[in-house]
């Protein structure tokens, strides 16, 4: 019984330990006071101080959880490409890692709402 009891009690904190890892949520990514949405596999703008942005455009997609990771593709704005990311939950924060090629840039977002 008390075998049966610790393993049900392993598997409910090994549930909500995943259900914490959830990227799902609005992220300030600290720029121009842009949030991204982020639901499932895919993000889209939510709002933004840059009169350029355009609310609700795909900006994250493919995403796939990966052990303690997501990874997925990054649209950059700037360059008109989607490159490689990589985030990592850690609380509040959020370290989103950028890869083309053998480069890679990590920043950090922060959460503003958990959905």
């Amino acid at each position: 019984m008390k075998t049966l009891m610790l393993f049900l009690g392993l598997l409910l904190t090994s549930v909500s330990m995943n259900a914490q890892q959830s990227i799902n949520g609005i992220w300030n990514t600290g720029q121009d006071n842009t949030t991204i949405e982020i639901n499932s596999s895919t993000g889209k703008i939510h709002s933004s101080n840059n009169e350029k942005a355009t609310i609700g455009k795909l900006i994250v997609k493919d995403l796939n959880k990966i052990d303690n990771a997501y990874k997925g593709k990054l649209y950059i704005i700037k360059k008109k490409r989607w490159v490689d990311v990589e985030f990592v939950p850690n609380g509040n924060s959020l370290t989103v890692t950028i890869s083309k090629g053998w480069q890679s840039k990590t920043l950090m977002w922060n959460l503003v709402e958990k959905l």
